[in-house]
């Protein structure tokens, strides 16, 4: 099986590529930076860029793909935009064979800013995730994430089969302190999944959303004491990334087309 997983070199993203390698499959991760998994392939892929320049990522991705493997200078060429596929019907083959039989958006990034404390130039700031603004936030959480979803569903609906699987928050429908933009952010996500859902599904492409709980990572990890106590009476004990992508490889094993899972009760 061929597994894509954005954001899959840290945090959950990187533990649920973990499991897929230890089970023998061929595993792309897709971040900012390179994969230190043994065994797993890894492209660059910033998802804090306007949401065409990611979907036109995923689509020469895609094209990448489906190419002769052993041809790898033409692979290069496409993936750095020097090579156009310039016939339709060439594009829409080489996507099709390009697509993966399961994707796992998983990659965001979020801010802990108290709702009193927000400044007015956080809502347009878009200088990039280091910054965290309100703007970046929902550029990379939800937009960004939404352009890689629709170029992964149309090559799927082509191959007529596939699944792709978000990865958002609890907190989107439970709140958390601190949390007002992350948790909208991925509120977004619920929307998205239970309208795209539909007619992919009519082609044998499954969309859903798995929603996680409080979970340690590198976004977490530093967290003042007060805070962590607050957001985990709020949404449940703190799992680690290793137990949180368990269950999300569970959940993606069993989803259905427009299904929304909860993990990390």
């Amino acid at each position: 099986m061929r597994v894509w997983v954005f954001g899959g070199t840290a945090g959950i993203g990187k533990a649920v590529a973990q499991i897929y390698a230890a089970r023998g499959e061929d595993v792309l991760c897709l971040a900012r930076r390179a994969s230190d998994i043994a065994g797993v392939r890894s492209e660059r892929l910033d998802l804090d860029q306007p949401g065409s320049m990611v979907g036109n990522a995923v689509e020469r991705l895609l094209l990448a793909e489906g190419l002769d493997p052993d041809d790898r200078e033409l692979r290069d060429s496409v993936l750095s935009g020097e090579t156009q596929i310039s016939s339709f019907r060439k594009r829409w083959f080489l996507s099709k064979r390009g697509a993966p039989d399961l994707a796992i958006v998983s990659s965001g990034i979020g801010a802990y800013i108290r709702q009193d404390l927000w400044r007015d130039d956080w809502w347009t700031d878009s200088r990039g995730a280091r910054h965290a603004g309100i703007n970046t936030i929902f550029r990379v959480n939800a937009i960004s994430r939404m352009w890689a979803a629709n170029e992964l569903i149309r090559a799927m609906r082509r191959k007529r089969s596939g699944k792709v699987v978000l990865i958002g928050s609890r907190c989107s429908t439970r709140g958390a302190h601190a949390l007002e933009v992350y948790a909208a952010s991925h509120a977004a996500l619920r929307g998205y999944v239970l309208s795209a859902c539909r007619h992919p599904a009519k082609r044998g492409v499954t969309v859903g959303l798995v929603e996680v709980g409080w979970t340690l990572t590198p976004m977490t990890a530093n967290l003042a004491p007060h805070v962590k106590s607050a957001i985990e009476r709020e949404l449940g004990k703190m799992m680690t990334a290793e137990q949180a992508a368990e269950q999300i490889v569970s959940a993606c094993e069993r989803i259905t087309a427009g299904e929304i899972l909860e993990i990390g009760k």
